[in-house]
């Protein structure tokens, strides 16, 4: 698939452009000086904020109640149902606000984050990229909301056979289902996909495809 003008239509309709570099997330320290006592077992995740990654956000699932930590001040949110609003998270400035939720799934999570009020990220897909929270705060993902931007190309089957193409505007994180994608205004890009030809001497086969939000 030829990318270089998808890449361009993504992110000048949501008038953004690629920032020049990233945090380095694996030398990011995952471990927590100081943890409440957990009636469960719990479950890890790293939130991070920024371009530079400055505001760092322990997410911790224990059962029905989920920790919300930045900087040893823990606060806590509850599950509705399968779902939590973990509420807002302040930056550095003291006055950026980033409002937080997550939704359950049977065997994975999915963490919203509206950045800044102004854009909404999504991290974790139950069916093509589940985002798993860990066991242990050393190998939690890290989910980097507000960084630079790249482009995620991607496929998955479905149990018909068929394969779905999936293209994401984003941040990338560290580990399982932890790209950060960036939901775009509506605008409705369009991916050239050009298939080899069936046999020797053919002529490719070229596709264009309108790519909707599923």
């Amino acid at each position: 698939m030829r990318t270089t003008h998808l890449l361009s239509a993504l992110l000048v309709a949501g008038g953004m452009a690629l920032a020049a570099s990233a945090a380095d997330l694996a030398r990011i320290d995952r471990t927590i000086a100081r943890e409440p006592t957990y009636r469960n077992r719990p479950q890890y995740c790293l939130l991070v904020l920024g371009p530079q990654a400055r505001t760092r956000v322990w997410l911790v699932q224990d059962g029905n109640l989920l920790y919300v930590d930045r900087n040893a001040n823990g606060e806590t949110a509850t599950w509705n149902g399968p779902s939590c609003v973990a509420g807002y998270v302040t930056g550095p400035d003291g006055k950026s606000r980033h409002g937080v939720s997550l939704r359950k799934y049977p065997s994975s999570m999915r963490l919203t984050v509206v950045y800044e009020g102004k854009r909404r990220y999504i991290a974790g897909d139950p069916d093509a990229d589940p985002l798993l929270f860990a066991d242990r705060p050393s190998e939690a993902p890290v989910v980097h909301v507000g960084g630079p931007l790249s482009v995620q190309l991607s496929h998955y089957g479905f149990g018909d056979g068929a394969t779905a193409l999936r293209v994401r505007v984003g941040t990338p994180g560290l580990g399982k289902g932890a790209f950060a994608g960036l939901v775009l205004p509506d605008v409705a890009p369009v991916a050239e996909i050009e298939f080899p030809p069936r046999g020797p001497g053919g002529k490719p086969t070229v596709r264009k495809v309108t790519l909707t939000d599923r």
